[in-house]
């Protein structure tokens, strides 16, 4: 039965939050999505000040998490009145609102006194009370339990969406942190590859906002104007993360503000435009080292994420791997800018009829399992 869905996503940019209306009907192979309209709002100043509080060990709080929980649920709220009123829609037309979260820590392994775990806020419940709407939230969490990572989750929904019987496809998805998606030609769920490559936007962002109190290297016009310094691109590409194993998956735990500020003050000599260059470049070369060691055979990489703007980091991954095509999801009839959102829409519809929406082979749990838990209205 066709019915009205929201999907919502704020990634590890902090930027903002993206919803994506769409219409489903089926379940797995059998979906069908349309996308009927978007809406992309930024978070406000304040708001950003507080998430990066939380983020940061020597300013986070229990109270300020426990407040940003709720406000960021209103501020998702808010998101999707909007959209609805630009549709001119209302919650009754609308069965379900699937939404992310932010994700403020996101522990891969146990270690010491820790254990795996992961930290998404704005609470589910608090959206569905205040728009009426049954809303399902906290996706990661099932899979943990089950000794996965909890990311990434996206790849389900590559495979419902993308899944090719003659072309081996790549969704590589450029956000904060950079992930691929590899859909073997006429493959099952079962052999789906996915994984974090490392950092996309997120050390780039933060050094501009750093270097040239910007939120973002437009276009990669800084990037362009630099040279790339080998000594902080090997000092970058040595990070541990990247001489792991997939199912891996990363954040700002690793790559954030933290580490960004460490490497500006280490290489404080060089010139900022070439601190914004080599940081492109860093990224570019780890997309392409694993699209190069895990998908060699790979007939269509398809771009998505604030990333795919950035036409000098593409440009740099295309360089890399010159015969190979980029497309975007603009051209599959996905925005780009809106497909991680898509894709939680598609997590919700699975979370909704009480079915299974992991990929154990991605994130390393024991089995497959209902993601998600569902706030309802009643």
């Amino acid at each position: 039965m066709k019915r009205l869905a929201i999907g919502i996503m704020s990634g590890t940019s902090m930027d903002g939050i993206d919803a994506a209306l769409v219409e489903l009907d089926g379940s797995f192979t059998n979906t069908r999505l349309r996308f009927l309209a978007g809406r992309s709002d930024p978070f406000s100043a304040d708001l950003v000040t507080k998430l990066k509080q939380c983020i940061h060990p020597t300013t986070s709080t229990a109270a300020l998490v426990c407040s940003v929980h709720f406000e960021l649920a209103l501020a998702y709220a808010d998101t999707v009145r909007h959209l609805l009123a630009d549709v001119d829609l209302t919650s009754n037309d609308i069965a379900f609102v699937a939404c992310h979260g932010q994700t403020i820590y996101h522990i891969n392994a146990s270690r010491d006194d820790l254990v795996r775990s992961s930290l998404q806020l704005g609470d589910g419940s608090v959206m569905a009370q205040v728009l009426g709407i049954p809303t399902v939230s906290n996706f990661r969490n099932a899979d943990i339990a089950h000794g996965g990572t909890g990311a990434p989750l996206v790849p389900y929904a590559d495979f419902v969406l993308f899944q090719h019987d003659s072309n081996t496809r790549v969704l590589h998805n450029i956000g904060g942190i950079s992930n691929i998606t590899i859909l073997p030609a006429r493959g099952s769920l079962d052999d789906v590859i996915a994984f974090d490559t490392g950092p996309g936007n997120m050390m780039i962002d933060d050094a501009m906002r750093i270097l040239y109190g910007r939120e973002y290297d437009h276009d990669g016009s800084v990037a362009a104007s630099g040279i790339v310094r080998d000594k902080l691109l090997d000092h970058i590409l040595g990070h541990p993360f990247f001489a792991l194993e997939p199912p891996k998956s990363t954040g700002r735990e690793q790559f954030g503000i933290q580490y960004t500020e460490e490497l500006i003050e280490r290489f404080d000599h060089l010139a900022k435009e070439d601190i914004i260059a080599t940081l492109t470049e860093a990224a570019a070369q780890s997309m392409a080292d694993a699209l190069q060691r895990y998908a060699p055979a790979v007939d269509e990489l398809i771009v998505s994420g604030g990333g795919a703007a950035n036409i000098h980091l593409v440009s740099r991954l295309q360089a890399r791997m010159p015969d190979l095509t980029i497309t975007t999801t603009d051209d599959h009839g996905i925005p780009a800018i809106y497909k991680e959102a898509i894709a939680f829409a598609v997590l919700g519809n699975e979370t909704m009829q009480h079915k299974p929406s992991n990929v154990p082979g991605a994130t390393g749990a024991s089995r497959p399992v209902v993601l998600g838990q569902i706030a309802y209205t009643k």
